[in-house]
């Protein structure tokens, strides 16, 4: 019985992670109709406008209950994306779209804590960093779980370390490769060689702006769904994932730099 309800739970957290991914993909890509190599203007009280159907309608769908006052932000959120698209200056456009983001990022808030007179300046100061982190937290979460990563990462304890030590090699290994490319021009060629791939670049853009939205509206689907006694779960299970560099990480990052020594020293002997 307990098999056949862990089942249940799983299947009914992959579907929702895959209804919430696939809600921010269409997002994204609606993001990049509507801005991308596009002056700000409409697009923009239409973008919330469709951000904030998407969020109610998700809401609706899984029961989870937006208080008032979070509902009442949306009014001068709309004002304010709006006064985008009616105001043509530069620097009021800037304060207008700065301005739409922050009460965004509120009203998300609001949903956890409602009322405002129990803020602080810390709280409103605070807010972005506060709002970001939550949102990655929430988008990892999710993406994972659609891609079966978590699962992935529970049979394969290494695998985090594996990343984390990849992660950390990458930059080095195209920082030494620019430096010794400059240093060597038979090296050089070699380099240029093996990165001479013709890669539409607005194309690259196009697919890395909706990633990143779909990413990140994935996160804030996540923060809105999830329910007050599974945050503080979470962050119990969080606690204590400081980055640690271990066996792994070490020897994937020096690895990486002696085989990439090691290559510029074999060029340079021929």
């Amino acid at each position: 019985m307990r098999t056949s309800d862990g089942n249940h739970d799983v299947n009914v957290t992959f579907k929702r992670a895959s209804l919430i991914v696939a809600v921010s993909l269409g997002l994204g890509v609606l993001f990049n109709i509507l801005f991308f190599d596009k002056a700000l203007g409409i697009s923009m009280p239409i973008f919330t406008l469709v951000g904030l159907g998407s969020l109610w309608a998700l809401s609706r769908r899984y029961n989870a209950a937006i208080p008032k006052p979070a509902m009442l932000m949306a009014i001068p959120l709309l004002f304010f994306s709006t006064m985008v698209f009616v105001r043509a200056s530069g620097f009021i456009t800037f304060l207008n779209v700065i301005v739409s983001l922050y009460l965004a990022a509120l009203m998300l808030h609001m949903v956890y804590r409602p009322r405002l007179r129990q803020y602080v300046l810390r709280d409103y100061l605070g807010l972005p960093i506060i709002q970001l982190v939550s949102y990655l937290k929430g988008a990892r979460r999710t993406v994972g779980e659609v891609v079966g990563m978590r699962q992935f990462v529970r049979k394969h304890e290494r695998f985090p370390q594996v990343v984390r030590g990849i992660a950390l090699a990458v930059p080095l290994l195209l920082l030494f490769t620019a430096l010794f490319a400059s240093a060597d021009l038979v090296f050089r060629r070699y380099v240029d060689d093996v990165f001479s791939l013709h890669i539409d670049g607005e194309l690259v853009w196009r697919l890395v702006i909706i990633a990143v939205v779909a990413f990140v509206g994935s996160g804030v689907f996540t923060y809105l769904l999830r329910k007050p006694d599974m945050q503080l779960a979470e962050s119990n299970n969080e606690e204590g994932g400081s980055l640690k560099l271990g066996h792994v990480e070490t020897t994937i990052l020096f690895g990486s730099l002696n085989g990439l020594f090691a290559l510029f020293i074999g060029v340079q002997l021929a």
